[in-house]
């Protein structure tokens, strides 16, 4: 999200009245400021994923497309398009996630990942899904032993994917 386009601003605005939230507080700052770095999640992708077939970017309005985005290799998703319209307008990655199915064109195996995911090598289709077509516990990838958040994230994602057998001491490592 850039929070310095004016649509935007005054769109938030006049949604966030009704439930208190100020525009231009901490966590406001922290949560929907410009990420400078989010180019490199496409380029990431282009020279490490030439197997990936569509690029889907899910933007609230035009002022919202980056220009360093080329429309002829990303394709632009309005949260209009998928997102049923008594949830709009949104704020919140959690209502996007709820409704990525509808995207159209969206193929039943599909990666997805914010404006903070970065890819740095390469990386195969099977990283992600199994030869069955079962996706692939990937919190892996991003594990941070010194987070706690992180280490919650991977031992509950490992147990429910069972491929993580703890004992006791190292299940409290990472619980």
């Amino acid at each position: 999200v850039d929070s310095t386009k004016e649509q935007w601003i005054n769109l938030y605005n006049e949604y966030s009245r009704k439930c208190g939230i100020k525009l231009h507080s901490k966590d406001f700052s922290k949560r929907y400021e410009p990420n400078i770095l989010f180019k490199y999640t496409f380029r990431g992708i282009e020279k490490y994923m030439p197997w990936i077939n569509n690029v889907f970017l899910i933007v609230q309005s035009d002022d919202q497309i980056p220009d360093f985005i080329n429309r002829n290799t990303i394709k632009i998703v309005y949260h209009e398009d998928f997102i049923p319209s008594q949830y709009l307008p949104t704020f919140n990655s959690n209502t996007i996630e709820c409704f990525l199915h509808r995207i159209e064109n969206l193929e039943n195996l599909f990666i997805y990942g914010n404006d903070d995911v970065y890819i740095f090598n390469p990386c195969e289709a099977s990283d992600f899904f199994t030869d069955g077509g079962y996706p692939r516990n990937n919190f892996r990838w991003i594990k941070n032993t010194n987070d706690f958040y992180s280490n919650k994230m991977l031992y509950c994602n490992s147990v429910i994917n069972n491929d993580l057998h703890l004992n006791d001491f190292e299940r409290d490592r990472y619980y």
